[in-house]
């Protein structure tokens, strides 16, 4: 199944995050938006959702999606 969120959900959120990413101002370092949430509040969606959206604009270097279920993507060290 695809992921991310539904089509018509959680838009205000998503319409945030766009224009922090369309307006980061990264002269003075690289810039961390930090989702937060209980778990299962779709912070995994969102996340999933907005790397797509940079990915069709063009705008996305790389995404990396942890899972704890997945071996090759539930350490930290993977990443680096």
């Amino acid at each position: 199944p695809e992921q991310g969120c539904l089509s018509d959900t959680r838009e205000a959120l998503l319409e945030e995050i766009w224009q922090w990413i369309k307006c980061s101002d990264t002269s003075d370092g690289a810039k961390i938006f930090c989702l937060t949430g209980v778990a299962g509040s779709g912070k995994s969606a969102i996340a999933h959702t907005v790397a797509r959206r940079c990915h069709e604009e063009g705008l996305l270097a790389s995404s990396f999606f942890f899972s704890r279920d997945v071996a090759e993507r539930n350490n930290p060290r993977k990443l680096l």
